[in-house]
């Protein structure tokens, strides 16, 4: 990083841990006089996972949504929520990660990732039901879709 040739390496014990390295780094950066990096902690994503944290998941949906009909917010795509979703889910917040999966769906019903997640959350969540149903959204969006497929055999449904 430095023009000095000196460096600096950030490791985390934690699932999200990676949203924290580039905080640190900055944080390096200026404490030692390097030239700066480029500045990605305003991004949807790190704004996204903020709110959640702070302020919960209604907070995330409602500033999510009103970005997206505002579109004044640069990057902002379905992958956000699929983001804060799935780090709730591996926090073990089920419910809080089913309902951002559950609005991204909403919000792009089209889109193969987006209904891919949600069909995961699902999994996890114990609810096998909505989990074939939403694999069988995921075939007629893309028939081809290994994931699609190898989750409904995996559910012991039929595509």
């Amino acid at each position: 990083l430095g023009e000095s040739g000196s460096g600096v390496v950030v490791m985390a014990n934690s699932d999200n841990g990676g949203l924290l390295f580039e905080r640190i780094i900055n944080s390096v950066v200026a404490e030692y006089g390097w030239k700066p990096i480029p500045n990605h902690q305003d991004s949807p994503v790190m704004t996204a996972d903020l709110l959640s944290r702070l302020k919960g998941t209604d907070a995330v949906l409602a500033w999510y949504r009103k970005a997206k009909a505002e579109g004044t917010v640069q990057g902002l795509s379905p992958r956000v929520l699929n983001h804060v979703g799935t780090g709730l889910m591996m926090a073990g917040k089920t419910q809080d990660g089913l309902k951002v999966f559950e609005a991204n769906a909403a919000l792009y019903p089209d889109v193969v990732e987006v209904m891919g997640g949600l069909g995961e959350a699902y999994v996890k969540a114990g609810r096998k039901p909505d989990a074939i149903a939403t694999f069988k959204k995921v075939l007629k969006l893309d028939p081809k879709s290994e994931g699609a497929l190898e989750a409904l055999k995996m559910l012991g449904a039929k595509p």
